[in-house]
Parts: C-alpha cells; structure tokens; sequence
C-alpha cells in the first residue's frame, strides 16, 4: 500500500474532531466504518514498509524499532494485535512485543478501539517510573498512584506569588511528579532567579519531587551554567518541519540536548501541528503517537549511555487547541483517551493536562465533570494543578489544587509514597489521612520554608506573617487562602469568582467593537 492511501485510511478511521478535516478526516459514520475494516486488515509488515513521512524522525523512529522482534508479528493484523491486546493475555504479549510495535502501529490500534476499549487499556497497562523509588509501594505512574505537577505560573514572575502558590499546592497533596511554571519573560536572568527559587523550595522543604521551567530547552541548556536545572522541559510534535518551527533545532540536536539531562519531562498534544503544513497530511492522533515516539527514542538512548533507568514522563496537553481541534468535551474525553493509551503503549509514564480555551465555550463546571470521567476512564499517572480553574498566565481552564484530593478518593488512588511520607513529617496530612489544606497549613510550610533559609524569627512569628501575605495575596485577586468545603469542593465565593471570569472573557470575545 502506498503512503498516500495508507494516510488517507488512518485520517478517515479517526474519531470525529475538527482538527482531522484539513488532514482527510470524516463526518460520515459510514466511510469511517468502511476505513476501520480496512486498517484491521492491514498487517504489520505493511506498515513496516511505509514510510509516513520523510523526514529525519520518521529515520529515527525507525532506527529504534527491533527488527527482529518485528519478524515475528510482522504477519498479524491491526485487528488481530488489537483483540490480543484486550485479551487476558495482552499485557504478556505487549511486554514482550512492544519494542516491535512503531508509533504508526500504535496509532492504528487505537483507532480501532471504542471509548471502553481504550479504558480497558488505560486501566490495564501501567509503566511505573524506575530507579531510587521502584521498591516503594506507591511509585509514579504505579496502578494506584494518582499524582500532580504543580504549574505555578505568574503573570508578574513574582516569586512571593509564585512561593505561596506552591505552598498552597502542597497542602492540597500537590506536586508529587513535579513543580514548575513557565516564565512570563524568557530573559536569562528572569529563568536563572525563577529556577533558583523553585530549587530552595524543594531543596529547603526536602520534598522527593522534581522542578521544571517551561522555555526553550537552548534558553535551559544555558541556565545550566548558572544553577542545576533538575528536568528538561520540551514540547514535541510528530514531524520534523513542527519540530524545528518549534525549537530552532533538527531532530538529532534536540535529541541530544535533551538526553544530556538528568530528567526530562515531554509535552505532547494532538493539535499542535494544525497550523501551516507542519502536519505533512497526517491525522493527529498519528502525529501524536510519533512525538511519544521520539520520546521512546530519547528514553532508549539514555538508557543506553547511562545503564540505569531514565526519569523521563510524558505530558499530554488536551484541549488547549480545542477552538481548532476540538469543540466539545466528547472530543477531548476520545482524545484523552486516545494520548493516555498510545503513551503508555509506547512503555511511558504518561500525565494529562485536561484543559480548554475560554472560545471553547465548555463552562468551568462542566470540565470539572470531564476532568473526574477523564481521570477514571484515561488512568493517567497525573494531572495538572493550578491554584484556581483559570491559569493566571496562559488564560485557560485547568484542573485546580482543590480537585485532586477528591479524585484520589473518589478512585482510591494515592499520590507517591515518598512525597505522602513527607508531606505528614511537614503536618499536612491530617487524621484521616487526607491533606489539611487550609491557611494554617499553609502558613506552617512559609516558616518551615523561612527557618531552612537561615530565618532565625520564631514559629510563632513566621507563622503570623505567613498568614498576613496569605490574605494579602487574597485580596490582590490571587486563588489563595480561600480553603475548601468538607469534601474538597470550592467555596461559594471562589464558584461565583470564577463564574465571572469565565462570563467576562466570554463576553469580550463576542463583543462587537463600535
């Protein structure tokens, strides 16, 4: 089959978004069921020899496959590796066979599968992150870890803001994956005082978790002169063209400087090709499975060079795109579903960030709602965590602080061991168990924070000015300080806050100028 024919089967199996109509994508049930017969029926091998792209990721990629394992499946169907995947004994067949199955492999699978399929996957196949914590009972990525990454973000890059607003995460049981904030100003000096403070907190707190900055990974590799930056960030598409419009760099220099890193933590989402030609004519549930491959690819490397396991955890970003991929919240549970099974289908940690833009028109209750189906059905190993539903600096809906300790509990799901133990030494686990997010805990982490920086002022005082720049913080407009009913949920005045957030900016997007 040729490439063009086998893109065209691919775009047309898709599950209806928008963002696959530029690429050969349907609305017509009927020739997306006649596209799927198709795909079932393709072998291994047939896909093999397609080259989807020619490009020097599409070389790469095909560099890491293992030929030999391939040989032995390269006659199965997609339908066949799909029913053998659910079988009972799927996760046997895919540990042994899974360095043979490429990313386009992946892709096609998934696409055959319903929405319960793709749980089951979901739910069944799980990559705990390996190394220093692999004997702990709750690791990362483990069947009942649920994590976090706290994304601190600030429009002003101010670090008491940025400081209270990470204290206040991890009252809430936040933070256990990672903490980090993408800078508002991408100077030298704005990465190198932001980095510096994300490494006091958790070096003065002595939390087991990681940091990140969210900037260009040239702009990291240059912080690195100047203080230890702890994990690479780098968003990744499926092409080459993408990835270079996005850093500047082919895919062989941003392989090496990412994997010079001591951690690195990938963004992916479907949806980031769709501007321009980036996306070669292929789907995006496709182009998403080859950036979670180049991910593969890095993770192999590493390994390799360094003989241990490589931290490494992938971050699916659905719905920020959603005014052009995506225009409902069905669409984003298929994607989430979709980016959670193909990740981990690859052997990756993977993480979601369930969010929408203010044009989506999707209310803040409802993506909650979505949030919590999303959390069950797509079984990520963690999700975003901002101090309140709207991100203060990238003006999008996000999963706030309050909402993880309730998805935990709903799911019977921990954060990591290692930051669970820590966090109860600091006081914030409560009898129960569960975090006792309020002001008080908050301010008992400042003056912990304060006295491991050489603050020789009493508990008592550090605690009292730990609450006074709480409220101030409040009053400023910040989601800070405001607490949480009994079962987690926000209080009327944060509902009514962000109510009129979301009515304000959606009534300045319709207005009509004079």
């Amino acid at each position: 089959m040729n490439r063009q024919e086998l893109l065209r089967i691919l775009a047309l199996s898709s599950e209806f978004k928008e963002g696959d109509l530029s690429v050969g994508g349907t609305t017509d049930d009927q020739l997306r069921a006649e596209a799927r017969r198709k795909l079932a029926n393709l072998r291994l091998g047939e896909i093999a020899k397609t080259t989807f792209v020619e490009d020097d990721l599409s070389e790469l990629l095909a560099q890491s496959a293992n030929k030999t394992l391939l040989m032995e499946v390269a006659s199965l169907h997609i339908g066949s590796v799909k029913r053998m995947l659910l079988s009972g004994s799927g996760e046997m067949w895919w540990q042994r066979y899974r360095d043979a199955l490429s990313s386009e492999m992946i892709a096609a699978v998934v696409k055959l599968m319903t929405n319960d399929e793709l749980a089951t996957i979901t739910n069944t196949f799980f990559n705990p992150l390996q190394g220093a914590t692999s004997d702990e009972p709750v690791p990362i990525g483990s069947p009942h870890h649920l994590g976090s990454y706290i994304q601190a973000n600030n429009p002003r890059d101010n670090e008491e803001e940025i400081l209270f607003t990470i204290l206040e995460g991890l009252t809430y049981g936040c933070g256990d994956v990672l903490i980090g904030l993408t800078p508002a100003n991408n100077d030298m000096e704005t990465i190198t005082r932001l980095g510096q403070l994300l490494a006091a907190i958790i070096g003065r707190l002595n939390l087991p978790s990681r940091f990140y900055l969210m900037t260009g990974i040239t702009a990291q590799t240059e912080a690195r002169s100047r203080f230890k930056l702890d994990v690479a960030f780098q968003s990744l598409t499926g092409t080459s063209k993408a990835l270079t419009a996005m850093t500047g760099l082919n895919v062989t220099e941003l392989l090496e400087l990412t994997a010079s890193f001591d951690g690195v933590c990938f963004e992916t989402g479907q949806g980031s090709e769709l501007l321009g030609d980036a996306a070669e004519g292929v789907d995006m549930a496709t182009l998403e499975s080859r950036a979670f491959g180049f991910a593969r690819c890095l993770r192999q490397q590493v390994e390799r060079r360094q003989r241990r396991p490589a931290w490494i955890v992938a971050n699916s970003l659905v719905g920020l795109n959603s005014q052009q991929a995506f225009r409902s919240g069905e669409q984003i549970l298929r994607a989430s579903l979709e980016s959670s099974a193909t990740a981990k289908l690859h052997g990756l940690t993977v993480g979601l960030d369930v969010c929408t833009t203010f044009q989506s028109g999707i209310e803040p209750a409802t993506l909650r709602q979505l949030t919590a189906q999303i959390a069950e059905q797509a079984a990520p190993s963690f999700l975003n965590a901002i101090a309140g539903n709207a991100d203060p600096l990238l003006g999008h809906l996000t999963t706030s602080f309050r909402q993880h300790p309730a998805l935990r509990i709903a799911q019977n799901k921990r954060i990591a061991s290692a930051m669970y133990r820590r966090l109860d030494e600091l006081g914030i686990i409560n009898g129960g168990g569960q975090p006792a997010a309020n002001s008080l805990t908050t301010a008992r982490l400042y003056s912990q924070f304060a006295q491991s920086g050489g603050d020789a002022s009493s508990d008592e005082t550090l605690h009292a000015e730990g609450l006074k720049k709480l409220e101030r913080l409040k009053q400023q407009g910040l989601d800070l300080g405001y607490g949480h009913l009994p079962d987690y949920s926000a209080p009327k005045e944060v509902e009514r806050r962000l109510e009129n957030v979301y009515s304000q900016a959606r009534r300045g997007m319709h207005a009509r100028q004079d």
